[in-house]
């Protein structure tokens, strides 16, 4: 038996819960009774009620919004916070900075009153050194002039020793010839006179004879001693000298040792062809027999290819043509056949290993004589 809608009055919500249905089930279908018959409308049922929720959604929903500026003005402050401490961060930094360069200023202030005073100090050093140079120039001249009067007296006393030594040897030449027509007064009165000729060869004998005779490692130590002279003057020479002319003696040298080396080249090549011509005249006159022998051992000299490999012996004469050779009883041909080496025996027999499934036991795999394929597996 369904329950049927009846209608009453208005409830003092104004809602028409009396109008609701039993939510679409009947008592004979879910043989149950309605669930929703005293349902009412919660937050509805009194106007007080109402009116004050919906002042407490409202303050609700304001102090959410309160919450979040409170939560924004929160992030704005820390975000103010952080700027704060980076700025006061770059504020340190460039305190440090300028103190260091305040620092660095007076190193650099008191780096150039030093360099200022060592500047004043190598001026008056320079000023000194003028000086001093001043008045060693001065020294310097009248050391030139000692220097040049030194040497006008030391020329003088040289001529002066140069005169007397010529007057001593003019003195010893007279003194000579004195002695020597002295003597030869004397051997006219011995001999009874003699042929003014004889005379002056005897005048002459005596003269040398009375020379004073250098032995001959004086000779040779007085060589020794003019050349070492002559190499001092060659050094100094050579310091005196400019690059230019040191270049000109260096080209000078270099000449002369390909002007020798020429010569030289020159002067074997010519004992070369002399020799070469008298091997040839040799072996003219031997009959030509060693030269045919020594062709010959050129002609079969055979160079070895390596230190590694035996040396190759000579060919020798290849045979007569019209020779003939017996046949040979034996054939040239191999007569026994050639077996493939023996394989390694494995250790264990041979194993037949399936391939995977599509490739094992396919219809390519069968015998053309049927037509379709004869599998032995299900597919699975």
């Amino acid at each position: 038996m369904s329950r049927s809608v009846k209608f009453r009055r208005p409830s003092p919500t104004g809602h028409y819960d009396h109008q609701r249905s039993d939510s679409g089930f009947s008592d004979s279908e879910s043989r149950t009774s309605n669930a929703d018959n005293d349902y009412d409308a919660l937050g509805y049922e009194d106007a007080g009620i109402f009116s004050i929720r919906q002042a407490l959604d409202s303050a609700r929903k304001e102090a959410k919004q309160y919450r979040a500026l409170y939560d924004e003005s929160k992030a704005n402050v820390e975000s103010l916070r952080k700027e704060v401490n980076k700025y006061r961060t770059l504020y340190d930094e460039s305190k440090a900075d300028l103190e260091s360069l305040r620092k660095e200023a007076e190193s650099a202030k008191a780096h150039a009153r030093a360099l200022e005073n060592e500047l004043e100090n190598k001026d008056n050093t320079i000023d000194t050194l003028t000086r001093t140079n001043k008045d060693l120039v001065e020294e310097n001249k009248e050391h030139d002039e000692a220097i040049r009067l030194l040497q006008e007296s030391l020329k003088e006393a040289t001529d002066f020793v140069t005169q007397s030594t010529a007057t001593v040897a003019d003195a010893d030449v007279t003194v000579r010839e004195l002695t020597a027509v002295i003597q030869n007064m004397k051997s006219r009165k011995g001999s009874g006179g003699s042929s003014p000729s004889e005379s002056s060869a005897t005048a002459a004998e005596s003269a040398d004879e009375k020379k004073v005779r250098r032995s001959a490692s004086k000779r040779r130590k007085d060589s020794a001693e003019k050349a070492d002279r002559e190499k001092e003057k060659e050094k100094e020479r050579g310091r005196d000298r400019g690059p230019k002319e040191k270049e000109r003696d260096r080209e000078r040298r270099k000449e002369k040792e390909r002007a020798a080396a020429q010569v030289a080249q020159e002067e074997t090549e010519r004992l070369r062809k002399r020799f070469n011509a008298r091997d040839d005249e040799i072996d003219a006159k031997s009959n030509g027999t060693s030269k045919s022998l020594r062709a010959r051992h050129d002609s079969t000299y055979v160079e070895s290819l390596g230190p590694s490999l035996p040396r190759p012996s000579a060919q020798g004469a290849a045979p007569s043509p019209s020779r003939q050779y017996a046949q040979t009883a034996y054939a040239k041909t191999q007569t026994y056949p050639s077996y493939p080496a023996p394989s390694v025996r494995s250790g264990h027999p041979t194993v037949f290993v399936p391939g995977e499934y599509p490739s094992y036991n396919t219809a390519e795999d069968e015998d053309a004589t049927y037509p379709h394929s004869r599998s032995t597996r299900h597919a699975r």
